[in-house]
């Protein structure tokens, strides 16, 4: 059975910071998200990347994102793809805002 898209965000409500629209996610949370979200039938369209700086407020950082319009790719390839480059960034102080897509 597939869940819908909120019904697996509901799932990470208490490990995600909510402000406005943006739904993020620790490096970690966001890989596991992201593969609850794979594995039900939803297709990534990118991750942004949120420094969290000193004082604590959150910065985007275009650097620490991505976007499949940017890559010349299948959708399976730019996941694991994606998987990667957040996990690469799992040592830095950062969050995640993972960008789905309903099939």
């Amino acid at each position: 059975m597939t869940m819908k898209l909120n019904e697996i965000q509901d799932r990470y409500t208490d490990r995600a910071i909510q402000f406005s629209s943006q739904f993020l996610l620790k490096p970690k949370d966001a890989i596991e998200y992201l593969k609850d979200c794979i594995t039900n039938g939803f297709k990534l369209d990118g991750v942004e990347g949120f420094l969290i700086t000193e004082n604590g407020a959150y910065q985007p950082s275009q650097e620490d994102s991505n976007d499949i319009v940017e890559y010349d790719c299948t959708h399976q390839e730019f996941t694991e793809l994606t998987k990667s480059f957040i996990a690469d960034r799992s040592q830095m102080n950062i969050l995640f805002d993972v960008a789905i897509t309903e099939e």
